[in-house]
């Protein structure tokens, strides 16, 4: 019977690994076709314009990447705008990677895969691309050298925090990852080599906390367009997140106003976050021991929840919250043995066809059409 048992429990694993390769493949290709069709379309207004936001009008938080990836075309002389998409390509091709990766090497039990199909991880781009190509892609990907030991070593934690520091310069947002981050660096290094890292990480955040609120806005940015429309963009990469830069952090602290005025269900929004989070909290009860590893986590974890009232991207920062989550869980998951237990087969049906059928808009986390439903889609263009 204990064999039998054992095989079986081989032959779910391998089942997992095969629904996942299957998911995370879909959604890869998925998410390069419409990052292509966008960057032929000129780009997105927020997706690649954020990248390109840029000093022409005046020192401003964010402008650091424009300048970079400017400063890099008019050295290669090629257009900005391939620049980021090749950018935003490998970060995403990276992190779904990676995640794979590390599913496979804990041999695919049922609970992460559960964390990995959650609709507020990789299936949130494919299900909303507008949430795809952002600049926390730069701040998850810092994460990805802690999930194994083997890229843990000096040169791990140095792209660490090299990674950590381009993305909160790069958008402020990514300054609510560092609790996360720092204690994916206490769980994985420990406490003694872990410190120096992490005082590292906060006085970067501190750094990068102080520029984004002394340079939070410029008068005009026409000449920040301007310089894009020189280096042969369209003009509408001018109307997305250029507006923002004008209006600072005032334009955006009236954001549970503006979730209110677009009529959004607050009580759905409210059921669809705790799901999304609960599922990952039940899951840490497989995975975490002691009060103190309990309280980094529900830090690191809650610590997004404080960009709610500041701007009404809900979803993002509960996307942001679900991937700290998993990051977590995953660098601990490698020695707790409770992370192998099966789940329940119905509940296991349930959670998987919930998080396959259903969604979550970019903005407030209202259910909109899963990855069963683009996958349709995308299979009838195709043949269409």
């Amino acid at each position: 019977m204990l064999k039998d048992e054992r095989l079986m429990l081989t032959e779910i694993k391998r089942w997992n690994a095969l629904l996942v390769a299957f998911l995370f493949l879909v959604s890869t290709l998925l998410l390069l076709r419409r990052l292509v069709y966008l960057s032929q379309a000129g780009g997105g207004e927020f997706q690649h314009a954020d990248w390109l936001v840029n000093y022409s009008s005046g020192i401003v938080r964010r402008g650091i990447s424009g300048e970079l990836f400017l400063f890099i075309s008019e050295l290669s002389h090629v257009n900005p705008l391939i620049l980021v998409s090749t950018v935003q390509a490998v970060l995403t091709v990276l992190i779904i990677a990676v995640l794979f990766a590390k599913g496979l090497s804990l041999r695919m039990p049922d609970v992460v895969v559960i964390l990995l199909v959650s609709p507020a991880l990789v299936l949130f781009w494919v299900n909303d691309s507008t949430a795809a190509y952002r600049k926390e892609l730069l701040g998850l990907a810092a994460f990805l050298p802690l999930l194994f030991p083997r890229s843990s070593g000096s040169v791990g934690v140095a792209t660490v925090v090299t990674l950590y520091g381009l993305s909160v310069f790069f958008h402020e947002a990514n300054l609510f990852l560092v609790p996360g981050l720092s204690a994916a660096l206490y769980f994985r290094l420990g406490k003694q080599k872990s410190i120096g890292p992490i005082a590292i990480l906060w006085l970067i955040s501190l750094a990068a906390a102080v520029f984004s609120v002394i340079y939070v806005s410029v008068p005009d940015t026409d000449a920040m367009c301007t310089r894009l429309l020189s280096a042969g963009l369209i003009d509408r990469l001018c109307g997305g997140i250029f507006p923002w830069l004008v209006d600072g952090f005032g334009g955006t602290t009236s954001a549970v106003k503006v979730i209110v005025l677009v009529r959004v269900n607050l009580a759905v929004v409210a059921l669809m976050i705790a799901l999304l989070l609960l599922s990952c909290l039940w899951i840490a009860t497989r995975v975490l021991n002691g009060w103190f590893e309990w309280a980094l986590f529900l830090v690191s974890a809650g610590t997004p929840f404080m960009l709610y009232p500041i701007a009404t991207d809900w979803s993002r920062w509960l996307s942001m919250q679900v991937f700290v989550m998993t990051f977590l869980l995953l660098v601990l998951a490698e020695t707790r043995k409770a992370i192998n237990l099966p789940v329940h087969r119905a509940t296991y049906v349930v959670v998987l066809s919930f998080s396959l059928l259903v969604g979550i808009s970019h903005i407030a986390p209202e259910p909109i059409e899963g990855f069963v439903f683009q996958f349709v889609h995308a299979v009838g263009v195709v043949l269409g």
